[in-house]
């Protein structure tokens, strides 16, 4: 098991997510970026590989650098070599990552006033009309702002209001890093490599990375494809009452995205 040392660092560089938004790192030569990927524990690394995978096929003018982090090892190097990884490329993708992690409920005037700022930015940015702090019933609101540990909570609850883990992403933007992730903390090991986990969460998670670059045209086309899978082809996986596999709901999803466009290519 890692230290709480190690997994604070790690933690603070995400939580350097919860302020206000930050410009995308510049594209390099050639126009590409470099993210890293972690891929982390139990159903995230195929569900990363499936998100390059998609990425490749698109054409996405992305490259990504990997930073594989083992929860089981006493050794800190993984998580040190992951935080230089996400300083260095300012963006990441990430799987769950397992363990115990130091957590302390300071709440100071400056960070609130930090995160409620950036609540009202987005509420005016996607044309939401009311902001609410924390309740217990989040499904009668349209956007709320709460401190990082409750988020987490409700963020759980909604994902369960909606279909689940396997659907929901989740963003972190800050002064200088954004990472996105799936929407909870749910590492799936019980499902791993059985080909049968819902991918939704982590390629929507990669259409918010993709939106953070400014590559909307291919953020675009991957969403409405993983939207029309699920909910037009009804081809969905077991978490979802459905019979489908994973590779069945990827290769749904390149057919559709085949099907809109010029901008694919074979793997």
């Amino acid at each position: 098991m890692m230290s709480v040392r190690s997994l604070s660092a790690l933690s603070k560089v995400v939580k350097q997510a919860r302020s206000q938004t930050l410009k995308p790192p510049p594209a390099r030569y050639g126009g590409r970026h470099t993210v890293t990927l972690i891929p982390g524990d139990g159903i995230g690394p195929e569900l990363a590989n499936h998100v390059r995978e998609l990425f490749r096929f698109c054409c996405v003018p992305v490259d990504f650098e990997v930073a594989n982090v083992d929860s089981s090892l006493s050794s800190e190097d993984d998580i040190n070599n992951a935080i230089m990884a996400i300083r260095r490329n300012g963006v990441a993708l990430k799987g769950n990552v397992p363990g115990v992690v130091e957590c302390l409920k300071i709440i100071t005037r400056t960070k609130s006033l930090r995160i409620a700022d950036f609540a009202f930015q987005t509420a005016r940015k996607h044309g939401r009309r009311r902001i609410t702090a924390l309740v217990s019933r989040p499904q009668q609101f349209d956007m709320m702002v709460m401190p990082n540990l409750y988020g987490n909570v409700v963020s759980n609850v909604c994902a369960g209001l909606v279909g689940g883990p396997g659907l929901v992403p989740g963003a972190n933007y800050g002064d200088d890093y954004a990472l996105f992730e799936t929407g909870t903390r749910n590492t799936g090991k019980s499902i791993a490599n059985r080909n049968s986990a819902n991918p939704t969460a982590m390629l929507l998670a990669s259409c918010l990375l993709l939106d953070h670059l400014k590559l909307h045209a291919y953020a675009t086309m991957i969403r409405r494809a993983v939207i029309s899978t699920v909910n037009e082809t009804q081809l969905q996986t077991a978490d979802l009452g459905g019979q489908g596999t994973t590779s069945e709901v990827l290769k749904s999803i390149r057919n559709t995205i085949q099907s809109t466009g010029p901008l694919t290519q074979d793997i």
